[in-house]
């Protein structure tokens, strides 16, 4: 069983699709396929933002943390091998309507 995850960015790419009349429904799923691609390539890194109380002043300080750190992947060609076939199994007729 496969259990796909959301895009961060997902939902205002929804919303901005939401405005365009002639949009096409599949464009939210290729971006979270380009950020898997760009996420398992290394080419990107995955941070998020928290808040951390600072010693000297006593104040709450936004900070950003990386979570997945970006760089060489070596297994990188096999990703995308899979995501090649993953876009094949994608592209049939039955799936595109």
């Amino acid at each position: 069983m496969t259990q796909f995850l959301m895009s961060d960015t997902a939902p205002s790419a929804r919303k901005v699709s939401k405005l365009f009349e002639d949009s096409v429904p599949v464009d939210c799923a290729m971006h979270v396929l380009n950020l898997c691609l760009v996420y398992g390539l290394g080419m990107r890194e995955n941070g998020e933002s928290i808040y951390v109380v600072d010693p000297n002043t006593n104040v709450m300080t936004k900070q950003r943390r990386v979570c997945t750190m970006g760089g060489a992947f070596p297994e990188g060609a096999a990703l995308v091998y899979k995501v090649r076939s993953l876009y094949n199994y994608f592209k049939t007729p039955q799936r595109v309507d």
